[in-house]
């Protein structure tokens, strides 16, 4: 199986390396890490074709996406405690799921729920986020700027309190 990325923009190295991960996992049948830098890439602005037996490997991603168990929650309180890479890691987590999901067109019930609950968290605990704002800013403009909308937007969103998002409106 071949994946052919066709990229509407000039290429950076982010995208290129996602490109080659792309690539491989297609290579590999690992669908849904494909779908989740799918996702990806298109949240960037990139238009991805996959070339091959690829409705095999997309069919499989689809029924491991179904099986999905995820516990973003229970992880809340020790990137709360530990502190701003911790966070990040919680928010990467949760939107490279969220965008192989979204590319798939799927989003099982538990996984929905847990994010509603972990972006209610975030919500209450936005100070506690703040050493995430300025990266969640640059994400979310380099989302405002695609197409491709996930749901781990609310979750980068929540980092801000009330009062920022009126100041930035």
């Amino acid at each position: 199986m071949s994946a052919a990325i066709s990229v509407n923009s000039a290429s950076n190295g982010v995208i290129r390396e996602l490109a080659e991960d792309l690539r491989e996992a297609a290579e590999e049948g690992s669908g849904f890490e494909a779908a989740c830098i799918a996702g990806m890439l298109q949240g960037l602005g990139v238009r991805v074709e996959v070339k091959g037996h690829s409705e095999d490997l997309w069919r499989k991603a689809r029924r491991e996406a179904e099986r999905l168990e995820v516990r973003w929650l229970e992880r809340v309180p020790g990137a709360i405690r530990l502190g701003p890479e911790l966070q990040l890691s919680l928010l990467i987590d949760i939107d490279e799921l969220c965008a192989g999901l979204h590319w798939l067109g799927v989003m099982p019930t538990q996984v929905r729920v847990e994010l509603e609950a972990v972006v209610e968290a975030i919500r209450q605990n936005s100070g506690e986020f703040a050493g995430c704002r300025r990266f969640a800013q640059t994400h979310l403009k380099a989302y405002g700027e695609a197409s491709f909308r996930t749901p781990a937007l609310a979750a980068w969103e929540a980092v801000f309190t009330p009062v920022d998002l009126q100041m930035a409106s």
